[in-house]
């Protein structure tokens, strides 16, 4: 009764590992058209902001540096982020 239960587990497992050539492929994201300004929302609590940092310091404004020296067009930071949010 074991080996059999064990034959069956093991022909359900590998069957489900087969590769289904019907499975559609995901498109990666699209990056927005040269010139358009991409906006950005940061929305967390004080490790969101950087409590106690300048606020050019701050993870959402060093994003924007980083998408800009990609040759981004990034707006500055909307910032809704507040010390003492908890989920």
């Amino acid at each position: 009764m074991k080996v059999l239960l064990s034959a069956i587990l093991f022909s359900f497992l590998t069957s489900a590992c087969t590769k289904n050539q019907n499975m559609s492929t995901i498109d990666p994201p699209s990056t927005p058209a040269s010139g358009k300004e991409i906006s950005y929302l940061a929305l967390g609590d004080s490790y969101t902001i950087g409590e106690s940092v300048k606020l050019v310091e701050s993870f959402p404004y060093q994003l924007q540096n980083l998408l800009k020296g990609e040759g981004k067009n990034v707006t500055a930071p909307k910032i809704i982020a507040t010390t003492g949010w908890t989920t």
